[in-house]
């Protein structure tokens, strides 16, 4: 180990940190089983990334990853629909857009972090669409659930964001008072823009998701339609260090302990990288660019992303879901 290595400390559960969702997603009982297991080899399937791939561009989802021929890009920092925590954490932030509807925001959002080289991503099912450019298909969804349950998220924060709040101080994660209130009535802001959220049959984020697989074919990162089996939640606060899904299968001989990987140290970093201002063109759509922001400012961001992030796992998991911090 060199000097400068991070000390990594052992992977811990955090007491009273199980999380109770209002979803289907639980550990199943082999995997119960496992945990322990699980706990001691966690740091073996963590691999470190370098810059520009310090800012979340993978999704959270812990299922395999399916790449395009060519595509070398490493495994990055992972977040609820990779890029689109960032374009959460913009809009949550109490700031008025004149875009038509969050894919919009989404989308520009997205090409200026392209433009000023930081990668973007996310993950989307294996759709023929992406490859051939057919637009005439019945099936609109993402197959991520925070791009296809932002109407469920959104309201789980307009009527939870405190009970969010303190599951997010009993992970060490303090979230002010300010930001709390900030996100919860922008959340109900947006709830009642009927145009404003995408819904799972009228593919909002989905055509986003082509529009960037057209500018960077990189831009996404395809996961296979297998069904969902994470049995925890890690919470990651070591720097330059990203889950390997591959790697963490092959520890246990292909028997599935996927888990939901949040690094929280790269929502701190995307916070900075996106700054917070925000101005509309001349025809009425919202133009997001990237700058230095304040301190505060920088804050907010990050703390809405975190709630973004707790909200999404909140609706995704089942009750008795683990909650570990590396």
């Amino acid at each position: 180990m060199k000097e400068t290595d991070p000390v990594i400390e052992t992977p811990r559960y955090i007491e009273n940190a199980t999380l109770d969702g209002i979803g289907y997603i639980a550990p199943r009982e082999y995997q119960r089983q496992r945990l322990p297991e699980l706990l001691t080899k966690l740091d073996q399937a963590y691999t470190t990334v370098q810059a520009p791939y310090l800012i979340p561009y993978m999704c959270m989802d812990g299922r395999r990853i399916e790449r395009e021929p060519g595509d070398t890009r490493p495994d990055g920092p992972t977040a609820a629909g990779g890029t689109l925590t960032l374009t959460v954490a913009r809009d949550l932030s109490g700031y008025d857009y004149v875009a038509s509807d969050l894919a919009s925001l989404h989308y520009e959002l997205a090409s200026d972090l392209l433009d000023n080289g930081y990668p973007v991503g996310g993950h989307c099912k294996n759709i023929p669409s992406l490859r051939t450019g057919d637009r005439n298909v019945t099936d609109h969804s993402t197959g991520c659930w925070a791009n296809d349950n932002m109407d469920i998220i959104y309201r789980i924060l307009s009527e939870r964001a405190t009970d969010i709040a303190q599951f997010a101080g009993v992970c060490d994660i303090a979230i002010s008072r300010s930001t709390i209130d900030m996100v919860s009535q922008a959340a109900a802001d947006r709830l009642e823009r009927k145009q404003w959220l995408p819904q799972p049959d009228d593919g909002g984020l989905r055509l986003v998701a082509e529009e960037l697989d057209e500018v960077d074919r990189t831009a996404l990162v395809e996961l296979t339609s297998e069904p969902h089996a994470e049995c925890a939640v890690i919470i990651n606060t070591h720097e330059h260090t990203t889950i390997d899904r591959s790697a963490l299968r092959q520890m246990f001989d292909e028997q599935r302990m996927d888990v939901f990987s949040i690094d929280l140290w790269a929502l701190r970093k995307a916070a900075y990288a996106i700054g917070a201002s925000c101005e509309a063109d001349s025809d009425a759509q919202v133009v997001c660019r990237i700058s230095e922001s304040s301190e505060a400012a920088s804050e907010e961001l990050y703390e809405a992303m975190v709630l973004y992030n707790f909200a999404a796992l909140f609706s995704c998991c089942g009750r008795g879901m683990p909650v570990v911090v590396r």
